[in-house]
């Protein structure tokens, strides 16, 4: 009895000491002892590379020298800060990994029953993580939340240092896993300098509450600068998602800087909240690279590598930056690639001399689908953005490649602005783009030097589906740029192409079905080589871009079309509305509804037909301007569908050409003559092969 007696008599003055010292220290100190102790103790593990906090209070009383002295020596609170375990860490010499684990208790002043997290309210920025190989693992606090339940407010942390961030990393190998980060005025976290190498942050939700449903923003919410390199932001797991949203200064994710390189943002969420269906913005941008950072990659081809980047002011933007990829991610749309979300400038950015930098890939695993954004699907400007490829992308559609109502606002893919020898698309089997069903049209090039090829450009990924963009399906305006070849560009609501600029070269793309043209040039010396261009010319409403319907429209000068196959068209093969000296040889043009080529408006010259006088022994003879090319064609109807042979007419303006080269269904013959100009005129009136083969013989007779 007396041994009970005074087990109950110790037990009593320690529940009494323990409630003074909670009263001197705080509420998180009762806990910190264990509630059946028959002493005070400070925590029991004196291991040197581990360290669990205990408190939400950032003060500094315990021993700071290393991990093992703060183990022995918490202080006179005997409990651990998040500032304690930092300094301590840092501070430990070997080399070994450390890990940070978090152990406080429910009656901590920070805890939050409601959403289950605890608050660590920090008055100052933490130390840097300097000495690396630090691993901060909120996963290790018991709980049952789904969300990270330790959370680092900033609001009150005003330092005196240049910049106030929630973590600082300065050095290599470390971890930051499942924490909140919000409200602080630089950044959420800041990696920095060439010695940061090979950190990772995963499963933290930075810029957004515990609950990941509205905004605690911090100016920025992750930024790598200053030749920080090989770090990854994410991961391929579920678990190691990160959800950045709500920052509301600058960006979800910056990359800065010279020799900022080889950094990884993988299978985030950025921009949207934790249910991913609803947008929690992050300013100017989800993703940022700028400086001259090189050889980032923002996703990837890996599972789960890809990112949601949408409700942002932009999607991603890179500015002054080069060898980057995007590949891979999710921009406008929510979680579910399903949901439009936009970001409201516009989906993926290109500028100021960004240059070399890859958006998607020639896999299929690397397709970004940018899709239902407020702005552009991609845009690319300003001088130096050079040689910049996009390719394998789904623009303007969703996921399954063939849904309509995705589509961005202004056009699927814009390049100009002195932006030069930017490729979109690809001679490659897998680097062809679907743009399709977007408002202002789907390809626009407004400088020189670029290409487009092997794009699906106003129908779905099926080749089949009929999405249409909302204007031209690729619009030209700038010189020496090359569409082709490859290219199906079908069922867009103005022209397939509207060509305005200078030394366009069209070759070898299927053009069909565009609601005006299939190719409108209004531009000088462009050529329209070997391309199908069939069933245009279904609206003959206005159009701001080309008037004219049909299969090819010509209001400029000095353009070539050559070799081209030009059936079914509702209107004319071709028209020549104005300018002169366009040359159209050897193209196959036939069952066009109207003419199959109307000169207009005294356009080439005026130039008239030749005249066939019949056939002589399987030639064609007959009258042209002296020495003018004459072409030959046979067809079912009164067109050209079959190019049979050509000739020179002599200074008298005679010809004769054999028809060793007939097509055995073509019912008649046509022609067409090109002064030394390069005026060409109309078919010539077609006459029966069968009639002429049995009537000037009997002349000659």
């Amino acid at each position: 009895m007396f041994r009970k007696r005074s087990k109950r008599l110790n037990n009593s003055l320690i529940t009494l000491y323990i409630t003074v010292l909670a009263l001197l220290y705080g509420p998180d100190f009762v806990l910190a002892a264990p509630s059946n102790s028959s002493a005070i103790q400070a925590p029991q593990s004196t291991a040197s590379n581990h360290v669990a906090v205990t408190t939400t209070q950032d003060r500094v009383d315990g021993t700071t020298t290393s991990l093992s002295a703060l183990n022995t020596d918490a202080g006179p609170d005997h409990a651990i800060s998040l500032r304690e375990a930092v300094l301590a860490a840092n501070e430990t010499g070997t080399d070994d990994a450390i890990t940070i684990s978090f152990d406080i208790p429910t009656t901590a002043s920070g805890y939050s029953a409601n959403s289950k997290t605890w608050t660590i309210a920090l008055e100052n920025t933490l130390p840097a993580l300097t000495r690396g190989n630090i691993t901060i693992d909120g996963s290790t606090q018991t709980t049952t939340s789904a969300h990270p339940p330790i959370v680092i407010d900033g609001t009150n942390a005003l330092d005196t240092t240049p910049q106030t961030n929630g973590f600082t990393l300065t050095s290599e190998n470390n971890r930051l896993h499942r924490l909140t980060i919000i409200n602080f005025f630089d950044g959420g976290l800041l990696i920095d300098g060439a010695d940061a190498v090979n950190n990772q942050v995963s499963g933290c939700y930075i810029g957004i509450n515990a609950t990941g449903l509205s905004a605690s923003p911090n100016g920025t919410g992750i930024r790598i600068q200053n030749g920080a390199r090989d770090n990854l932001i994410g991961g391929y797991t579920v678990s190691e998602r990160n959800i950045i949203a709500g920052n509301d200064y600058d960006t979800g994710i910056a990359l800065h800087g010279a020799q900022t390189q080889a950094n990884t943002v993988a299978g985030n969420w950025i921009g949207i909240s934790s249910s991913g269906q609803s947008a929690i913005p992050n300013a100017y941008a989800g993703v940022r690279i700028s400086g001259q950072a090189t050889d980032n990659l923002i996703g990837g081809t890996n599972a789960g590598a890809g990112n949601i980047i949408s409700g942002n002011q932009s999607g991603v933007f890179i500015e002054g930056s080069s060898s980057n990829t995007v590949a891979g991610n999710t921009i406008g749309l929510a979680a579910d690639r399903s949901t439009p979300l936009g970001n409201e400038n516009g989906g993926v950015y290109l500028t100021d001399g960004a240059n070399k930098n890859l958006i998607g890939g020639t896999v299929t695993s690397a397709r970004n689908i940018i899709a239902s954004n407020n702005g552009w699907g991609i845009y690319i400007a300003d001088s130096g953005s050079n040689q910049n490829r996009v390719q394998g992308n789904y623009v303007g559609v969703d996921q399954t490649g063939t849904s309509a109502g995705y589509g961005n606002v202004n056009y699927g893919i814009y390049v100009g602005l002195s932006a030069q020898a930017n490729i979109i698309g690809g001679t490659n089997t897998q680097a062809g783009n679907v743009v399709a069903y977007n408002g202002a049209g789907g390809v626009f090039i407004e400088s020189s030097n670029n290409k487009v090829a092997g794009n699906i450009i106003g129908v779905g990924a099926d080749r089949s589906t009929q999405l249409g963009n909302q204007n031209d399906g690729v619009k030209v305006h700038g010189d020496n740029n090359i569409i082709g070849p490859h290219n199906l560009i079908a069922y867009n609501q103005q022209s397939g192409i509207m060509a305005d600029g200078a030394n366009i070269t069209i070759s070898d793309n299927t053009i069909d079905a565009n609601a005006r043209s299939g190719i409108c040039v209004s531009g000088s010396q462009t050529a329209v080589l070997q391309n199908t261009i069939r069933w245009n010319g279904g609206s003959n409403g206005v159009s701001a871009d080309c008037a004219v319907q049909g299969g090819i429209a010509i209001t400029g000068t000095d353009v070539r079309v050559e070799d081209n196959v030009i059936f079914a068209n509702r209107g004319s093969g071709i028209t020549v509305r104005s300018g002169v000296r366009n040359r159209l040889l050897t193209n196959s043009i036939s069952n066009n509804t109207s003419a199959g080529i109307l000169l207009d408006s005294g356009a080439n010259g005026n130039i008239a037909p030749p005249v066939i006088q019949g056939v002589r022994d399987n030639t064609i003879v007959g009258d042209s301007c002296p020495e003018c090319l004459v072409e030959v064609f046979t067809d079912v109807g009164d067109q050209g569908g079959h190019f049979a042979g050509t000739t020179t007419a002599t200074a008298e303006g005679t010809f004769q050409v054999p028809l060793s080269n007939i097509d055995t269904d073509s019912l008649f013959v046509t022609a067409t003559q090109t002064d030394a100009a390069g005026n060409t005129s109309s078919f010539a009136l077609s006459v029966s092969i069968a009639e002429t083969q049995v009537y000037l013989p009997m002349i000659i007779r």
